[in-house]
C-alpha cells in the first residue's frame, strides 16, 4: 500500500468518526427548546416593597431575570 492510499484510508477513517460523533451529539440534542412563561411587576414605592415582591415570586418558583428603574421581570418553565 503506497502512502497516499494510507493517508487516503486513515483520512476517511478520521471523517468517518467524526460524523458519527457530530450524529451522535444531534440526536441528544433536544427537538423542541424549553418554554418559559414571563411575569414584570411595576415599581414599588420601597425597597422592602422591591423585597417581598421577589421573594414571593422565588417561592412560586418565578427565576429573576433582569431589574431595570424598579421593575423586575421573571421567568419559570411552563
Amino acid at each position: 500500500m503506497t502512502w497516499k492510499n494510507l493517508a487516503l484510508v486513515l483520512s476517511g477513517i478520521l471523517i468517518g468518526c467524526a460524523g458519527g460523533a457530530a450524529g451522535r451529539a444531534l440526536a441528544d440534542y433536544p427537538a423542541q427548546a424549553p418554554r418559559f412563561e414571563h411575569m414584570c411587576l411595576g415599581p414599588s414605592s420601597s425597597v422592602s416593597g422591591i423585597n417581598d415582591d421577589v421573594t414571593k415570586a422565588g417561592n412560586e418558583g418565578w427565576e429573576l431575570v433582569t431589574m431595570t428603574q424598579g421593575i423586575v421581570c421573571f421567568k419559570r418553565p411552563r
